[in-house]
């Protein structure tokens, strides 16, 4: 897992072929309708919402794509974890690429501008807050794993 700043993205460009080029197109969209934009090869969700309790939530994890989750306004609590040290509640489905997790892990909060980026062996769990609801709207760029 990373988390960072967007504008020090570059920085982490190396680790997959599409990422500058993602980063750029998922950016591009920032003031578009919340939706999929798909780009060939990897697709871009557009996410706006209320964050929902952290004690209610459950971690999820992906197996084909990896997830740079890229915070544009608002703020979320994010919680991860390595999904070796997890308990599986909801077995893969291939459809939604997304198998679920319970367990302990680590929490952080992302603000505006931030992102982070979650590969295969990690399990997040996006979208929670503590003790007070707060709004977001962010972009996820999905790209295949290599």
């Amino acid at each position: 897992m990373i988390i960072d700043r967007i504008e020090n993205y570059e920085n982490y460009k190396k680790l997959h072929p599409l990422m500058e080029e993602g980063v750029r197109y998922a950016l591009s969209l920032r003031e578009s309708l919340p939706g999929r934009y798909d780009q060939g090869e990897y697709f871009v969700l557009l996410q706006e919402g209320e964050t929902q309790p952290i004690e209610e939530g459950v971690y999820e994890a992906h197996k084909r794509y990896w997830d740079i989750q890229i915070l544009i306004e608002g703020k979320e609590l994010v919680k991860w974890q390595e999904i070796s040290k997890l308990t599986e509640c909801v077995p893969y489905e291939e459809k939604k690429d997304a198998v679920f997790y319970t367990g302990d892990g680590i929490s952080f909060q992302l603000t505006e501008g931030m992102f982070y980026l979650v590969m295969p062996k990690d399990a997040h769990m996006p979208c929670r807050h503590g003790k007070q609801e707060a709004h977001y709207r962010k972009l996820v760029l999905k790209l295949p794993v290599l």
